[in-house]
């Protein structure tokens, strides 16, 4: 027995439209908001390291990581997907124009109609925004990935002397039978301890950023001139998102 498939009618597409891109939006706003904050993405782990049994103790000091670069790219491309399909389907359904996205002699999205090209190039814009706002890693550290994390990198534990000012007596004259000993008192900084600092971040490297960058206006140059190529054609109904985010992202 034979399986058949529902068909969308063009005005069920058009009801959930409206709702699936305002929630894509605002999310996407959200997430637009955070990305300045960078202290979200790093946090840090201290630990006191007495030198003596009898040192001063202090307490651990930990800031963890509230935001993540990487689920917040997964979100990102999960919310456009949705609606980059949705643009798609709705414009081939009375849709003339097409053209092929082409970069090099790959065929990203075949027989894209003008106006969905047209769509794209909008999307691709915001896409090259929140892409330049992706925090990265601080140059002047150098990361690893936490074994146990993978959106998480960490530098290597970083040691900082404590000191404690220690006052010490000076003889100055030793005592004589005539006269007492002349003594003054001095202080000496000691050191007491190590702060330990372990750096963490879900920020992003510098390379992944400009790989996306670089990917992001080759798509976008590619969009521009399928447009203009763009001819009378009958499409089928297919998703676009997937191809988009497919190439953007891959290794």
């Amino acid at each position: 027995m034979t399986t058949q498939t529902k068909t969308k009618k063009l005005h069920e597409l058009l009801a959930i439209e409206k709702g699936v891109k305002k929630r894509s939006y605002d999310k996407i706003g959200e997430m637009q908001r955070v990305l300045p904050r960078t202290d979200l993405f790093n946090g840090h782990h201290k630990k006191w390291l007495p030198l003596h049994e009898d040192s001063e103790v202090f307490p651990p000091e930990n800031k963890k990581i509230q935001a993540f670069a990487p689920e917040m790219i997964t979100q990102y491309v999960d919310l456009r997907t949705e609606v980059f399909d949705i643009e798609l389907s709705k414009d081939l359904t009375n849709a003339t124009a097409r053209a092929d996205i082409i970069i090099g002699e790959t065929v990203i999205a075949a027989e894209v109609p003008a106006t969905t090209l047209i769509f794209l190039e909008k999307e691709l814009e915001d896409l090259r925004t929140f892409i330049q706002g992706l925090p990265i890693h601080d140059t002047a550290e150098k990361w690893d990935q936490d074994k146990s994390n993978s959106m998480i990198y960490r530098t290597e534990p970083e040691r900082v002397s404590r000191t404690k000012k220690v006052e010490r007596p000076l003889v100055l004259y030793e005592a004589t039978e005539k006269h007492p000993a002349q003594v003054k008192t001095t202080t000496e900084d000691i050191i007491i301890g190590h702060w330990e600092t372990t750096k963490t971040t879900s920020a992003i490297p510098v390379e992944d950023k400009l790989h996306m960058w670089q990917r992001v206006n080759r798509l976008l140059d590619a969009v521009k001139q399928a447009r203009e190529r763009a001819n009378s054609a009958t499409v089928i109904d297919r998703t676009l998102g997937k191809n988009i985010f497919g190439y953007l992202l891959a290794e």
